[in-house]
């Protein structure tokens, strides 16, 4: 059964693309780029830049009875025109 588990995880985590998870690995490999200023580590840092973005914007839409009461209607499509061209 623990072999099972132990294969089965990494699988669900690879198909899934859950953005937690694609930060958490990307987060890791920025610490090890500290002071490099190499092409792979730009690609690190440029895609954890874009997952940050893409969960902040999941968040807004979580929280849209919030935003709506603090920012209006049109500043929520305002909100998420700005997170779609980041």
């Amino acid at each position: 059964m623990k072999k099972h588990l132990i294969i089965a995880l990494p699988i669900v985590f690879f198909f899934s693309g859950c953005n937690e998870v694609n930060f958490t690995k990307l987060n890791y490999q920025a610490q090890l780029c500290t002071a490099d200023n190499s092409i792979s580590c730009n690609d690190v840092r440029i895609k954890k830049a874009i997952v940050a973005t893409k969960m902040a914007r999941e968040q807004l839409e979580e929280n849209k009875d919030k935003v709506v009461r603090e920012a209006g209607e049109a500043g929520y499509q305002q909100l998420l025109m700005l997170m779609d061209k980041k």
